[in-house]
């Protein structure tokens, strides 16, 4: 098919540099350092270039750094929300560095504050919207064992109630995004990490990035269809009452599914064989759903922010060496 054939590229360099969309704006990772990039008030592209600390031996272990960096990643993007709405207001002369001033620091400060209150606010909405479909599920349940319904048609109807319930939660997240501007700047995130694989000059246009494909074959969206395809039959299988012991260890399972998740996205990035191949097709086809047309400002945005992050040293963000 034409989309597999734009998007797999024979050949191309594998980066671990990603990108994601943060509505009138981006966020860039690197090995070394995040660069958030957008756009202010006089239509000059601003950026902030903050280092990345080095993590704990422990947080780099198999299936922990998984689940470290899904989180991480998680508040980094609420933060990046701040931080972007902060350099709307800059000018290029007047905007600042992390790495680089310490009179930033108590920006940092109110912008860390601000962000651990909004992931609380996200977690408490999340755990409320899943409790209640647990709630309603179990009662469905409760009404089925009355009529003596077998435990085979009990674990095929909560697998389809989870599917869609999760189903309907990750739809909303979509819907609250900011439409096409949040698409376009998703779409050009993915062509300026074309670029840096498969160009072997660092001075890009936009003109260039728009030959390449606005998806990606290891974008996040992977990740999240392996991790909620997981979670779902995890959930599904589980009958047990919600006593402490079971919370306790469904937790457990979550960390498993998450850090399993993340150790199945880099093996499937190293390898070109058919099954992985497959899997970063459904990803894709999910990621028709977040992308839209980008702007040539976009994509001069997402090439400033990615020129940012991509370390000096040749080989250290490729793939591999995950």
């Amino acid at each position: 098919m034409k989309i597999i054939e734009e998007v797999f590229i024979e050949g191309a360099f594998k980066t671990t540099v990603h990108g994601y969309s943060l509505g009138s704006g981006v966020m860039t990772i690197g090995p070394d350092f995040r660069c958030i990039a957008g756009e202010n008030e006089q239509g000059e592209i601003v950026h902030e270039v903050i280092p990345i600390k080095e993590k704990a031996v422990l947080l780099n272990m198999p299936i922990l750094r998984g689940f470290y960096n899904f989180f991480i990643t998680l508040y980094w993007l609420i933060e990046a929300q701040f931080v972007l709405k902060k350099l709307n207001s800059m000018s290029q002369k007047g905007q600042t560095d992390f790495k680089a001033k310490k009179q930033s620091s108590k920006r940092i400060n109110t912008v860390s504050i601000k962000t651990f209150w909004s992931l609380m606010l996200f977690t408490v909405i999340t755990l409320f919207y899943m409790a209640t479909a647990n709630a309603i599920t179990k009662g469905v349940i409760s009404v089925m064992q009355v009529y003596d319904i077998s435990s085979k048609q009990i674990i095929a109807f909560k697998m389809l109630n989870n599917t869609m319930y999760y189903g309907l939660f990750i739809l909303l997240m979509f819907l609250s995004m900011q439409g096409k501007r949040w698409g376009g700047f998703t779409a050009s995130t993915h062509m300026a990490i074309h670029c840096l694989e498969n160009e072997l000059s660092m001075i890009i246009q936009s003109q260039v990035a728009r030959k390449y494909s606005p998806l990606h074959q290891r974008s996040g969206s992977l990740y999240i269809v392996m991790t909620l395809w997981s979670l779902i039959m995890v959930s599904s299988l589980w009958l047990s009452p919600m006593t402490t012991t079971n919370l306790i260890t469904r937790f457990f399972l979550v960390f498993l599914v998450i850090g399993f998740g993340y150790e199945l996205r880099v093996l499937f990035g190293k390898d070109d064989h058919k099954l992985s191949r497959w899997i970063s097709e459904v990803g894709l086809y999910i990621q028709l759903l977040l992308v839209s047309g980008a702007t040539d400002r976009q994509i001069e945005i997402a090439l400033t922010s990615m020129n940012h992050v991509v370390p000096m040293e040749d080989g250290k963000d490729s793939w591999a060496v995950l």
